[in-house]
């Protein structure tokens, strides 16, 4: 069995879209977290044309934003306040 290069299946697929399309794969499952399949065109008209609701802390990467502007940035496209907000703190977020 020879192991393809995501090159060479991206070129049998045609091209990027048309490979993640058509993926044969199945949804990822994570642990603690019940399954709700849907596809990504289901989930991207949601949050384009209604509202949507993702919790995605299972699975996301942490973010680091740098820079003289960091702040700004992050006010700018934030919809939660930055107040009280310090500089290389983390900030947790309790729940009652």
């Amino acid at each position: 069995m020879t192991i393809k290069s995501l090159e060479d299946v991206i070129q049998a697929a045609g091209d990027p879209v048309t490979l993640l399309r058509n993926l044969q794969a199945g949804p990822n499952l994570y642990p603690g977290v019940p399954p709700e399949f849907t596809n990504w065109r289901d989930e991207t008209l949601a949050w384009q044309k209604t509202c949507v609701l993702f919790n995605l802390s299972y699975h996301m990467a942490d973010l680091a934003v740098e820079g003289p502007d960091a702040l700004r940035l992050l006010t700018h496209l934030g919809v939660n306040s930055f107040t009280g907000f310090a500089v290389d703190k983390s900030h947790t977020v309790t729940r009652p």
